[in-house]
């Protein structure tokens, strides 16, 4: 997250805003900046910053993280931004991600059905599997909520009806589902607390 250069800009610039960083992280044991190798101390503070908001964010790294939390906000974002970038633009739309859902999905549920159960959308599902299936439930993952229009639906129920031919009854639905939840983020609150005080040293440096 901090280089060796990064953090003597903060040491420089915002030195007490690394502390009160270092305090909501629990983090301890300060370093000491007058002893020792300064390359391997910066190196050693920047794993331990690593660790604690990789463990809130319960992401094996931060900028998956960062993903997850813009993902649960229907956010848009590019590979190519750097973890400032992400981290504004998470701020930014803080309300977003608070009140998001994490997890959702579009149930297809078809009278005499049976279940299968799918963890990726699109892939000629419907073409390759429900065209050998009298009847079949279909749950489709996705990302965040989506509120399908009228028109919407009555072009999927016509997809299906090619596909199975006359059948009793269709119902459409979004319905949340657990099946498919990325490990959750616990803690919101703490997370944008942090990476609240991550962004202002950000702005100074």
């Amino acid at each position: 997250m901090f280089t060796a250069s990064a953090f003597n800009l903060i040491r420089r610039n915002c030195p007490e805003d690394l502390d009160e960083l270092l305090r909501l992280l629990d983090i301890k044991d300060e370093p000491d900046w007058e002893h020792g190798d300064e390359f391997d101390i910066a190196q050693d503070l920047d794993k331990k910053i690593d660790e604690k908001i990789c463990a809130l964010l319960n992401s094996d790294s931060d900028l998956a993280g960062y993903a997850k939390l813009l993902d649960m906000g229907g956010i848009g974002f590019s590979v190519s931004e750097t973890r400032k970038e992400r981290i504004a633009k998470i701020i930014d739309n803080r309300d977003s991600i608070l009140h998001a859902k994490n997890y959702s999905a579009i149930k297809f549920k078809c009278m005499q059905a049976s279940s299968f159960v799918f963890k990726k959308p699109g892939e000629k599902i419907l073409t390759d599997v429900l065209s050998t299936i009298m009847g079949a439930e279909l749950v489709v993952a996705l990302e965040r909520e989506y509120h399908l229009s009228s028109d919407a639906k009555q072009r999927i129920k016509n997809i299906i009806v090619e596909e199975l031919g006359a059948i009793d009854d269709i119902l459409l639905a979004v319905i949340p589902s657990k099946t498919f939840s990325a490990p959750p983020i616990r803690d919101l609150d703490k997370v944008f607390e942090i990476l609240t005080q991550v962004n202002e040293i950000y702005k100074k440096i």
